[in-house]
């Protein structure tokens, strides 16, 4: 899943995945996931160069990327700005926060 996030699989590939991806709402929510794990891996540059520059070139293409990513962002800096000596359950809760963002951003995208 990441790799078609990234842009990296195949045309015919990407086609199979889309195909299932349509018809799975299980596969729905596993790539919701990915997503999100990919987008927080971007903002915390956990990425590697190769994965940074593809997500840079591919997924950050789609306008409606590039305002998820800027949400999760505006999101996750808004937390570090409340909370200036972060502890464990303050940083669960910012992250927890951030992924409800992501989630119902991706809801209101999908509708």
């Amino acid at each position: 899943m990441r790799a078609y996030l990234l842009g990296v699989l195949d045309a015919a590939r990407a086609e199979r995945l889309e195909a299932r991806y349509v018809a799975d709402p299980l596969l729905v929510d596993a790539m919701r996931d990915e997503e999100d794990a990919l987008v927080a891996d971007y903002l915390a540059d956990r990425l590697t160069a190769v994965d940074r520059t593809r997500f840079d070139d591919h997924y950050l293409s789609s306008p409606v990327h590039r305002d998820r990513v800027a949400l999760a962002r505006a999101l996750a800096d808004r937390v570090a700005a409340d909370a200036p000596t972060p502890s464990v359950s303050q940083a669960f809760y910012g992250w927890l926060a951030m992924a409800a963002a992501v989630v119902l951003a991706s809801l209101w995208i999908v509708s």
